[in-house]
């Protein structure tokens, strides 16, 4: 049941991340143009993956089986890996966004201008010619 629960996490929160990605307009993390694409793509991941997690795992008398520990690993492996290859497919869709952002921009606001890989290639950039 673990491996279920990973992708279980993963799909959802693949999910998750493009509809607030459409919400907050974070251009840099979302596959798509239009938020309500975004939006839908989200909602069906969701539904989608709750059909597919519920339908496949076994429920016996006792309830679901599954240890707890396994479980919180396989919620930080499912997000984790869904925050990373969120962030690598956007910069692939999205290779051609503006590679600008301003010194006033901090934390997840950085990627309403700029993907993972335009971030990561700034942050080198500056660090060999500050050194």
């Amino acid at each position: 049941m673990v491996w279920e629960s990973i992708v279980f996490m993963f799909w959802c929160a693949m999910g998750t991340f493009q509809a607030i990605a459409s919400w907050a307009a974070i251009r840099g993390l979302s596959f798509f143009n239009k938020p309500f694409l975004g939006y839908g793509f989200g909602v069906l991941n969701i539904l989608a993956a709750f059909c597919w997690f519920f339908t496949t795992i076994e429920i016996g008398e006792s309830g679901a089986k599954g240890q707890h520990y396994e479980q919180i690993v396989a919620v930080l492996l499912g997000v984790a890996s869904a925050g990373l290859v969120t962030g690598l497919l956007a910069s692939v869709i999205r290779f051609r966004l503006s590679d600008t952002s301003e010194d006033h921009d901090h934390g997840i606001e950085v990627f309403k201008k700029m993907t993972l890989f335009q971030l990561a290639r700034s942050y080198f950039n500056k660090r060999e010619g500050g050194i």
